[in-house]
């Protein structure tokens, strides 16, 4: 295993001096070797001078020897002694006879499926002409053949340039050369060759005019193993490009990623001397972690109690250095040394910990003017000045997700010497779980969080797809600004997970935006009762039963680009749906002469009655009905015919309305997975209610041109055809997905997570018929069609529809004895009282005492609060509680960690307190008053007329 570069390094200044005094030799040798390969390899030289690193480049360590970094995750290729390490590899490795290796499986010693030793194969014989290399490193191996084989030829395949750029500083190829023109032979490169390596072989046996070759495998690219593999397995003159493409896919998974450079199982076992002697102190702590699983988690006892390892073995030693063998791709998962890899790899998260979040910082965006937001940007830039953005691990981890454990070496060394409140254990890899029941004492890891009244869950088997889900499941009672203090632990860069972690991450980010908050919880209050008592909302109640209804074809219609293409068939076949509208795809189709039944949307701010009202066309608006969360502006409702209320949250902020539904016993349908775009909304909404035959148009989450990203007849554009705005401006970032009907499109990360969410939906009513015409980002569980399938169905009974959903499945007066209690409630609950006390117990708050009692105790009086008939105090302030602990305990980290932030926990807890006063203030002053947020970016240009 890679060690971190910061393990290989020194602080900046001595690593100044070491560089000052070494770096001047291995340029000089660049120089040299380019002055070479400009004579020698004309070619190779011009692309050579073209590349411009991202990926990898060399350093020189602490050792004062070169080496190459990824810089891109940190790692470093070879360890502390990399020429050392590359002539062990060829000492240690049998450089193969190409068409006469075979190895059996035979040839290792196995015992309780653990790896004790290896019958050497037959090395081939020295003797040969050519020797075709896998992968260059440094080069020095290949140095040290030319200097101690009698090779006259030597082809080195590298498949990246840049990898390859790295031997001109380190090794002299013209040397290298000239040692093997001795022989009468010569030297040849493949670098980033077009062809397989299969085809690249056959290619260099035809150009040497030679039967056969050597072979000897530096590095462990998945295609080189699975060649190398294969070979050994079945010969050369089986294999196939077919195979060995199948096998490096297989290679690429995240059970099988290998380190690029991996030390060989000959050195691995001289170094390490593994005994059959250590397999019974194993396996009792093996079957002693079983016991413990089967008191804490039954379930995965059962799965591993009886588990077969299917890729990886044990290598069972003494003094930490057990480790573990891929034994199809010939790698080992650590270095030789496992014991210093532990320790590299916890010191870098000491050091510098990633925390889960990208960013520790709330603005809210347009709703940065709410009290919540602005209290919570100015606590944050206090932290980010002092700490300036520099994070220290705390002694303390409020919440911790490690993934990818290995054996479990350096997780339980943050385990031991830090005291982690919730801990999600998330492995991808089986085997490494199997494993590491042998290797780390779980009994000792669980009966401690146990004992001490903490969280701990895990997640095993999971290979990326579903690390959102788990880490949300895992989490489903800690609020999202739980995240704001949680640290992420990966002890190897695993390039399968590295997308699924950067989109949990980013997920993340829109999961804490999306968490309720005061602000929130209050709006949704007034909002709630102005639309029951005075707006005449009808709210859900059930779902619908008549076949009829249940059956008709239903056409939600995003504002997609993609619509743009079906205007002239959505108006011949528009009386043929029941549709759907969402968002700013309304004025589209205002502008196109066509009606939807429903208009959805999904935010609660004022933003969306500027973007309909200027649509001026108010009897358009009026004959529309509006589908849409029950605490939806008023003013939007206002807007349309009717407004019929989905419930999308119960809890927390909710729990007020949520006290009023029971206490009349209505158990409304709660529309799940509806955000973060509109048509999620709609989606969810349609098939709470029961719709089965739904037709997904302009929902294109995505576009092949970022230019045009929603329909030019929406108000993402000027009447010209041009941009209000440069829409590109505010997208961070590009992520290709599969496309609906074309191989690839692009999204941004708000779109990407709203396709998950359209598919989970989906998912959960297996008994839906789901269309996607759009042409756009595909949607898993839609089938997709053509444009031309909006002529196929007949006419739909849309009127009936709409009378049976009034009837049945939405209740007016219900809504109005909902508004009518709700606001009694409001009207006989002063929260002042409890206000107060809530601040005279964060003031109990301080740098000695025992924080999380007190926060515990603010957590248990909110939550009496509810018990005692506190409504409004409670919707109003539990949002707000997990904000407070997370801040407070990142103050006492910050505290902690320097003496320059001396005072700066005082000034967070007067900073929470003020907060609580100005929100107390703000809501008394005028608890029924509306959200006033107007400003957007899509009002204000377009002169309206209809086409």
């Amino acid at each position: 295993m890679q060690t971190d570069i910061t393990w290989q390094t020194l602080d900046n200044r001595r690593q100044a001096i070491i560089e000052k005094e070494v770096l001047p030799y291995h340029l000089s040798l660049k120089d040299k070797n380019l002055t070479y390969f400009s004579l020698e390899f004309p070619n190779l030289y011009q692309r050579i001078k073209k590349v411009k690193p991202e990926k990898y480049s060399v350093f020189i360590n602490c050792n004062r020897k070169i080496n190459i970094v990824n810089v891109t995750t940190g790692e470093t290729l070879y360890p502390l002694n990399p020429e050392e390490s590359q002539i062990d590899h060829v000492k240690h490795s049998s450089i193969y006879d190409l068409k006469n290796t075979r190895i059996d499986s035979d040839d290792l010693v196995i015992n309780d499926g653990m790896l004790l030793g290896l019958k050497m194969p037959k090395p081939a014989s020295v003797k040969s002409g050519t020797l075709i290399g896998l992968g260059s490193g440094l080069g020095h191996s290949y140095q040290y053949i030319a200097e101690n084989y009698s090779y006259k030829n030597l082809i080195i395949i590298e498949p990246d340039i840049e990898v390859f750029l790295a031997t001109i500083y380190s090794i002299d190829w013209k040397r290298l050369h000239e040692l093997l023109s001795r022989n009468g032979g010569n030297l040849a490169f493949l670098i980033e060759s077009e062809n397989s390596v299969l085809k690249d072989i056959h290619e260099i046996l035809d150009v040497f005019e030679t039967e056969n070759s050597h072979i000897y495998q530096h590095l462990h690219y998945p295609e080189f193993d699975a060649f190398i593999s294969l070979i050994q397995k079945n010969g050369f003159s089986y294999l196939t490009d077919e195979s060995v493409y199948q096998l490096k896919k297989e290679f690429m998974n995240v059970l099988n990623v290998s380190p690029l450079f991996s030390h060989t199982l000959s050195e691995q076992l001289s170094a390490s001397k593994p005994v059959a002697s250590v397999i019974d102190m194993y396996k009792t702590r093996f079957y002693d972690n079983i016991d413990s699983f089967k008191n804490y988690f039954p379930e995965i006892a059962e799965a591993f109690e009886n588990y077969k390892p299917k890729r990886w073995l044990l290598l069972p030693c003494k003094e930490n250095k057990t480790n573990i063998y891929n034994v199809e791709r010939q790698a080992f998962w650590y270095g030789i040394n496992p014991e210093i890899d532990a320790l590299s790899g916890y010191n870098k998260f000491l050091k510098s910990p990633v925390q889960t979040l990208p960013s520790s910082g709330i603005d809210g965006g347009k709703l940065g003017h709410y009290t919540f937001y602005r209290f919570a940007k100015s606590i944050y830039e206090k932290f980010n000045f002092i700490n300036k953005g520099e994070v220290n691990l705390p002694e303390r981890i409020p919440s911790l997700l490690l993934i990818s454990g290995g054996l479990g070496y350096s997780q339980q060394k943050v385990l031991i010497h830090h005291e982690v409140d919730y801990l999600l254990y998330y492995e991808p890899n089986p085997d490494f779980f199997y494993w590491s029941l042998y290797t780390i004492d779980w009994f000792k890891i669980l009966k401690s969080f146990d004992d001490n009244g903490k969280q701990v869950n895990f997640s095993i088997g999971d290979d990326g797809t579903n690390l959102l889900s788990d880490v949300k499941k895992s989490m489903s009672k800690i609020d999202g600004f739980y995240l704001l203090n949680s640290f992420l632990f990966i002890d190897r860069k695993i390039p399968p997970l590295e997308k699924a972690i950067y989109e949990f991450r980013e997920e993340m980010v829109t999961s804490v935006a999306l968490s309720e908050h005061f602000h929130y919880a209050r709006y949704a209050l007034s909002h709630c009762i102005k639309n029951f008592s005075k707006n005449g909302t009808l709210i859900n109640i059930s779902s619908l039963e008549n076949e009829i209804s249940l059956n008709a074809e239903v056409l939600i219609v995003g504002n997609g680009p993609s619509i743009d293409l079906c205007w002239e068939s959505l108006k011949k076949n528009k009386d043929k749906f029941l549709i759907v509208s969402c968002g700013t795809a309304l004025a589209a189709l205002w502008r196109n002469g066509i009606k939807p039944d429903f208009h959805a949307e999904v935010e609660q701010n004022k933003c969306t009655y500027s973007i309909i009202s200027s649509i001026p066309d108010t009897e358009y608006l009026k004959s529309i009905n509006l589908l849409a969360p029950v605490w939806v502006h008023p003013e939007t409702v206002a807007l349309f015919n009717k407004h019929y209320g989905m419930f999308t949250s119960l809890g927390g902020g909710m729990e007020v309305i949520n006290y009023f539904l029971l206490k009349n016993n209505l158990k409304p349908p709660i529309t799940t997975l509806s955000s973060p775009t509109v048509s999620n909304l709609a989606l969810s909404a349609i098939l709470h209610l029961g719709f089965k035959n739904i037709t997904l148009v302009g929902v294109d989450m995505g576009f092949k041109d970022i230019s045009s990203h929603h329909s030019k007849y929406s108000e993402y554009y000027s009447d010209k055809g041009g941009e209000k705005f440069s829409y590109s401006d505010s997208v961070d970032r590009l992520i290709p997905v599969k496309g609906n009907k074309i191989s690839v499109v692009y999204t941004k990360m708000e779109f990407y997570l709203a396709i998950k969410n359209l598919s989970r939906v989906i998912n959960k009513h297996p008994g839906a018929r789901v269309f996607n015409i759009s042409d756009g980002a595909y949607i898993e569980g839609t089938r997709c069609l053509g444009f031309d399938w909006l002529d196929e169905p007949s006419y739909s009974p849309r009127r009936e529809v709409v009378l049976d959903l009034e009837s049945v499945c939405f209740s007016k007066d219900c809504g109005k004895k909902l508004g009518d209690e709700l606001l009694m409630q409001v009207r006989n609950e002063d929260i002042t009282p409890l206000s107060n006390e809530l601040k005279s117990i964060i003031s109990l708050l301080s740098l000695e005492g025992n924080n999380m009692k007190v926060l515990s105790e603010l957590k248990q009086f909110v939550i009496e609060s509810l018990h005692k008939g506190n409504l409004i105090f409670y919707s109003l302030f539990s949002p707000v509680i997990p904000f407070i602990s997370v801040t407070v305990m990142k103050a006492l980290e910050f505290e902690k960690s320097t003496a320059e932030n001396s005072g700066l926990f005082v000034d967070i807890i007067d900073h929470l307190n003020n907060m609580i006063d100005e929100m107390t203030n703000e809501y008394c002053a005028n608890p029924l008053e509306l959200e006033s947020t107007t400003e957007t970016q899509l009002v204000g240009v377009r002169e309206y007329g209809r086409r």
